[in-house]
């Protein structure tokens, strides 16, 4: 989808099928499939991982996001279709989810859809990075780069292969704790 060839993840540590396969993920919820192209909000390798100073400033309220993460060479990340915020708030959706591109096995891309309570979909707080489930599924701490405190315990998307609910998930990255390389956050305009 227009915008997305800009990443740098998905160019430099990927290639064109990654983003054929984020684009396919996207299809569904696209506001308008013509007219749909995505804009970088935000890199944590060049705009500093400060998530209040950073992400939050530069993210919040800008509408439908994807988040695209790397830790090494694996490659994952989320989508929402509610804006982020600063509220310490969970939010409802229907229509998040999560992706991996890259992970233990490989080259093998998985969508994992919000399955039960949907109104813990995404969790937005000052102090987090993109986050994702009540467990969280998907937390991105502040700072993240030099800490080990991000994770996933699956919670209320589905079980990724290999975990169980609410355990630390060793699928995207072979830790259920991880340290981003880098971060890329896009947002869908239709403008």
């Amino acid at each position: 989808h227009k915008g997305l060839e800009n990443s740098i993840i998905l160019r430099d540590y990927g290639n064109n099928i990654y983003l054929q396969q984020l684009s396919s993920y996207l299809s569904p919820v696209l506001q308008d499939s013509s007219r749909s192209r995505w804009i970088r909000c935000w890199r944590a390798a060049s705009d500093g991982w400060d998530v209040d100073s950073t992400f939050h400033q530069q993210c919040n309220n800008k509408g439908p996001t994807v988040t695209i993460v790397r830790v090494g060479s694996y490659i994952f990340g989320g989508y929402s279709d509610v804006s982020w915020d600063s509220s310490s708030a969970y939010t409802y959706s229907t229509k998040a989810f999560l992706f991996s591109l890259y992970n233990t096995y490989g080259y093998h891309p998985v969508k994992l859809l919000i399955v039960q309570h949907q109104q813990y979909a995404i969790y937005r707080y000052y102090n987090y990075g993109p986050t994702f489930g009540s467990g969280h599924d998907m937390c991105i701490s502040n700072h993240a780069s030099g800490r080990s405190n991000s994770n996933f315990r699956p919670y209320d998307y589905t079980i990724p292969p290999g975990c169980s609910y609410s355990n630390y998930c060793s699928f995207y990255t072979g830790n259920g704790r991880f340290t981003p390389s880098d971060i890329e956050v896009f947002y869908e305009t239709t403008n």
